[in-house]
């Protein structure tokens, strides 16, 4: 899913979960001899995911806030970075523009794509 723009990576990151169990999972693989492969990822993405529970909306609500309040943040604080105006997008290019990072691509080397 995309990310929210004005949303900060650590505010992010402590609702965000799923990666890291996707990760631990196929390391765990890997450390059993699996090749570190998109086979191996794709066991550790089935492997790692547990069952969902069904929660009460009270619950859901309390276990976000605990969350929420774990990593410094709060309601306000959070309503407030949801209430900005979006970023707005750069002006177009103009064919100087373009002509210049035309310019600066082709002059790179292939060694430095990496």
């Amino acid at each position: 899913m995309a990310e929210l723009s004005s949303f900060p990576p650590d505010l992010l990151a402590a609702f965000s979960t799923r990666h890291g169990e996707v990760e631990a999972e196929f390391a765990q693989l890997v450390a059993q001899g699996l090749e570190p492969s998109g086979a191996t990822k794709a066991a550790a993405q089935r492997g790692s995911r547990k069952a969902k529970k069904v929660l009460a909306d009270d619950a859901v609500r309390a276990a976000q806030l605990d969350r929420l309040t774990a990593t410094g943040w709060t309601v306000d604080q959070v309503r407030q970075l949801a209430a900005r105006p979006p970023d707005r997008p750069a002006p177009p290019l103009t064919e100087q523009d373009i002509a210049a990072l035309f310019d600066r691509l082709s002059t790179v080397s292939p060694a430095r794509w990496g």
